[in-house]
C-alpha cells in the first residue's frame, strides 16, 4: 500500500514501495525535476510516529493542505492550529 507519494506541477505519482524514487515514471521534461512530498493516509494519532522526521513531513503536508484548502478547516480550529505552531516554534509564552 502505498502511504506517500511525490507531486510535481500538475502530475502525481504515488510511491510504490518496491521501486527506488528515480525508477518512477516522471515527465521528461528539461531542467531539474522538482518534488513534493504529500501524505496519502493519515492516522487516527500522532503518538503512532516513532520517527521525529516522520512527525514532522505529516505536520507539513497538513500545513500545506490546510493554506492551500484542500482540507476544510473552520476559523476556530485555525487559529488554534496556529497558537500550536507558534508555541512550537517560539515556545511558551510567559511575562
Amino acid at each position: 500500500m502505498a502511504y506517500y507519494s511525490l507531486i510535481m506541477r500538475g502530475h502525481l505519482n504515488w510511491l510504490q514501495l518496491d521501486r527506488r524514487v528515480l525508477e518512477h515514471d516522471f515527465p521528461k521534461k528539461s531542467g531539474p525535476v522538482v518534488l513534493y512530498f504529500c501524505v496519502r493516509f493519515y492516522i487516527e494519532s500522532i503518538s503512532y510516529l516513532k520517527d521525529n522526521a516522520t512527525i514532522e513531513l505529516f505536520f507539513l503536508n497538513a500545513k500545506s493542505c490546510i493554506y492551500k484548502e484542500l482540507i476544510d478547516v473552520d476559523s476556530e480550529v485555525v487559529f488554534e492550529l496556529a497558537s500550536y505552531i507558534l508555541q512550537e516554534a517560539k515556545g511558551d509564552f510567559s511575562r
